[in-house]
């Protein structure tokens, strides 16, 4: 077997989805009190979650064998484990762009500041300082528990950390240490979040559709001159870069969600788009980018996305698959399992190494190890919905609503 054979994500994400079901009665991970509430819920986005966590984590495994095999963390040669990781990010901005625009577009005052960041707080938070706790141990553990930096140095490191990795963009090095083997370089995509919700409140102008679409235009433009800028040598800091990357994941990711946010209020056209027969050619697209499509962000990357994601959020299931019981679960776990993952990934196949080298494995032995790698970090993240997030979800006062007939989702949570 190749390292870029499908199986191991089919089958991984099968197991790691059927045992996260497993969990849901004991730990209540779905806690539907009705089927007035089940219809509300956004099912088809919460199944999605589940898939594009599952994805990171596959993207990371891949990622994982060469950095223990040669200590360099670079990207896969395979273009689908290559893709997972990208594609899922860019779908989870879209997620975000769709649920927050649509609040923005049934009632901006939901989306003032002092709204908006005390709920996104609550809801970021708890979970991410956990996951730094746990970060700064397992450096501890690969530091072999010494300072290998000033200790002023050190400290610093730890509070920009805890701070969501600013002032650095995309997080500081820990005790020298990079932050990419530790954590799979997942917390500059919470940078981006953070971004976007700041922003939000400033975007209020641009609630019509037309001004919305100019937006876009502005960005893409941004898109086009602030790399050839950077060519010529006019902006070199790493700022640039990172504003650079938000305006790339505006652009592919939340302004796609954004547009989406429209409501296809037709219901002929949500009826084609909620048509198993339109499932087809949209998957098709998505599969299309996985296979084959490099991972710089081409210009009609929203195109290939655009029909599976619109399908979606119009109440497409995909042959049950994305209501299925297993992979709602696995959206439910699916922020924690997201800042959790690469941390448990990593000390778990570090302790591996020194027990059997990685290096003397081959491919298939990898992947054998990968499953109890991943259900560990299921049954944990499970535990950190439960225990750390759950608590701090904004109450609700009175029945939740029920899905409006055109099959649009309102459940903006």
């Amino acid at each position: 077997m190749q390292l870029g054979n499908p199986l191991p994500v089919l089958i991984g994400i099968t197991m790691l989805s059927v045992f996260c079901a497993l969990l849901e009665r004991p730990l209540t991970l779905l806690d539907e009190a009705s089927t007035e509430h089940a219809r509300a819920h956004t099912l088809p986005l919460d199944g999605l979650r589940g898939l594009l966590a599952a994805a990171v984590f596959f993207h990371h495994a891949s990622i994982h064998y060469g950095y223990l095999r040669t200590g360099v963390w670079t990207n896969p040669a395979s273009n689908l484990y290559l893709q997972l990781g990208p594609t899922a990010v860019t779908l989870f901005f879209c997620i975000s762009g769709y649920l927050f625009w649509r609040k923005m577009l049934e009632d901006p005052a939901k989306v003032q500041t002092s709204r908006l960041m005390p709920n996104r707080a609550r809801r970021i938070l708890p979970a991410y300082w956990a996951a730094i706790c746990l970060l700064l141990l397992v450096a501890a553990g690969d530091s072999g528990f010494q300072l290998h930096q000033p200790a002023f140095q050190v400290a610093g490191e730890t509070a920009s950390w805890f701070l969501l990795g600013f002032p650095f963009l995309g997080g500081p090095f820990v005790n020298g240490l990079s932050p990419n083997p530790l954590a799979g370089g997942i917390f500059w995509t919470l940078q981006l979040e953070w971004i976007f919700y700041l922003l939000l409140p400033a975007l209020r102008w641009f609630r019509p559709f037309a001004h919305l679409v100019l937006l876009i235009a502005l960005v893409d433009m941004s898109n086009v001159l602030l790399p050839h800028l950077h060519i010529h040598g006019r902006f070199t800091h790493d700022s640039f870069f990172f504003v650079l990357e938000f305006f790339r994941m505006f652009w592919a990711g939340f302004a796609l969600g954004m547009l989406a946010a429209y409501g296809i209020h037709q219901a002929g056209v949500v009826r084609v788009l909620r048509s198993p027969w339109f499932a087809l050619p949209a998957g098709s697209l998505l599969l299309l980018q996985l296979l084959k499509v490099s991972v710089e962000h081409p210009w009609y990357e929203p195109l290939l996305m655009a029909p599976f994601f619109f399908s979606v959020v119009a109440g497409n299931t995909y042959f049950g698959l994305l209501t299925s019981r297993p992979l709602r679960c696995m959206g439910a776990i699916s922020y924690s399992f997201y800042v959790f993952h690469g941390l448990l990934m990593h000390g778990l196949l570090s302790l591996l190494d020194h027990v059997r080298p990685v290096a003397s494995m081959t491919v298939v032995a990898y992947w054998l190890w990968i499953v109890p790698v991943g259900l560990i970090a299921t049954l944990w993240s499970a535990l950190s919905f439960r225990f750390i997030e759950k608590p701090f979800f904004a109450k609700r006062s009175g029945p939740r609503p029920a899905a409006p007939a055109n099959g649009l989702h309102r459940d903006l949570a």
